[in-house]
């Protein structure tokens, strides 16, 4: 009965989502949003979506590696994505992460809708190029824990209906548990991806997690090409075994002052393999909400924090 009520929760966030975004879409400016590309699900975007010191997700596969070695068994993920919607985004995610040689595997799909907006308007050369309003995006990775170490890559191959948008990607990057409670991390990720429109921009970045028995904090600080220093933030707080609240944000430095910058938050549930999520991101620079959902079944929908110091019941 609970999985059945908390089925149409989900379903009912799915309908709700379009209609509850903001409509205004002001303030385009030169930043195209360029995590509209990385596949990341509503537990990741919560906390402001990290992809160095990031959660457990099945979408590990498409940029943040590292993640699928904080899973705790194999998980299957569906995403939707409302992101703004009076522009009509829109983007479906499927991810599933399963155990091999020792270590964890993904594979994550995505396509996206990116209805009537006109990116050679926002990159301020109208003239520029023609206008492509959908992609899809594969990716495959695989991470490994070594002791208190955990290494992790992973490659993705877009198509877009634009000259210079298809192309493949690379990630990586590796942690360490320096202390009890402690992860440091480094990474990059789109290293060689197609940069129309600074979809892709390649990042490298280092970062640090601190969890305990009910909680988990996250910093990492990102250099973007081209020179754009940023940095991500993130927490998540368990209430009891079955509920989570989470909250973070993000800031890029751009030669125009701050772009790129978001705030948001999430709630997730966990209930045996069955896991719930839902994220809002408030977009400053286009005046909307961002909006996830994600469904996630399987051992992997119980996470693990990346010190072990919280268990997976």
């Amino acid at each position: 009965m609970t999985v059945r009520v908390l089925a149409f929760a989900w379903a009912a966030c799915f309908v709700a989502a379009p209609c509850a975004a903001d409509e205004s879409a002001g303030g385009r400016g030169a930043v195209l949003a360029p995590f509209l590309f990385q596949p990341a699900d509503a537990r990741v975007a919560g906390m402001g979506e990290p992809f160095l010191v990031s959660p457990g997700s099945s979408f590990g596969a498409g940029g943040s590696p590292l993640s699928l070695t904080r899973l705790t068994g194999g998980a299957f993920g569906f995403t939707h994505h409302e992101h703004v919607t009076s522009l009509g985004w829109r983007q479906e995610l499927l991810g599933a992460a399963f155990p091999l040689a020792g270590g964890m595997a993904g594979l994550a799909v995505q396509e996206g809708l990116l209805g009537t907006f006109d990116w050679r308007d926002a990159a301020g050369d109208p003239g520029a190029g023609p206008v492509w309003n959908d992609f899809t995006q594969a990716s495959a990775g695989y991470g490994m824990r070594i002791g208190s170490l955990s290494v992790g890559g992973a490659a993705s191959f877009v198509r877009a209906g634009a000259p210079g948008a298809t192309g493949i990607a690379l990630h990586g990057g590796g942690d360490w548990r320096a202390a009890n409670g402690l992860t440091l991390s480094a990474g990059f990720r789109n290293v060689g991806g197609p940069a129309t429109y600074g979809g892709w921009p390649a990042e490298v970045g280092v970062g640090a997690a601190f969890a305990g028995a009910r909680y988990e904090l996250c910093a990492e600080a990102v250099l973007r090409n081209p020179a754009e220093p940023g940095a991500r933030l993130g927490a998540e707080v368990w209430l009891g075994e079955h509920v989570a609240l989470r909250a973070g944000g993000r800031a890029f430095q751009g030669s125009d002052g701050f772009q790129d910058v978001a705030a948001g938050g999430g709630l997730g549930f966990r209930f045996g393999s069955f896991g719930l999520d839902y994220a809002a991101t408030y977009l400053p620079e286009w005046g909307a909400l961002s909006h996830r959902m994600t469904l996630v079944l399987g051992p992997g929908a119980v996470p693990r924090a990346p010190t072990e110091t919280r268990k997976a019941k």
